[in-house]
């Protein structure tokens, strides 16, 4: 909107190709770069969660997951992957 608004104020026909530009650069780098991370480091929780959510649109229902939280992407548990003793959530406090 930024951008937009520079645009509309300098009336420069650059600003508004550039007010198109970078939304469609955003747009590019979530889908081939920022989804296949999640679906990478989630798995099937990131499957549910796409599955659930739109990509740029709004929910208006909360999201409630389908996965358990902490189950890796094989349908194991998560600490059957990993080192055994990975605690979860932050440090208690004594």
């Amino acid at each position: 909107m930024l951008v937009l608004g520079w645009a509309l104020g300098t009336g420069n026909p650059c600003n508004y190709a550039y007010a198109i530009l970078v939304p469609l650069i955003f747009h590019v780098r979530v889908v081939f770069y920022e989804e296949r991370e999640m679906q990478r480091l989630f798995g099937r929780e990131w499957d549910a969660y796409r599955s659930a959510v739109p990509r740029w649109g709004l929910r208006l229902r909360p999201y409630i997951p389908s996965v358990e939280p902490g189950t890796a992407p094989n349908g194991g548990t998560a600490d059957s992957v990993g080192s055994s003793k990975v605690t979860k959530g932050p440090p208690s406090v004594i």
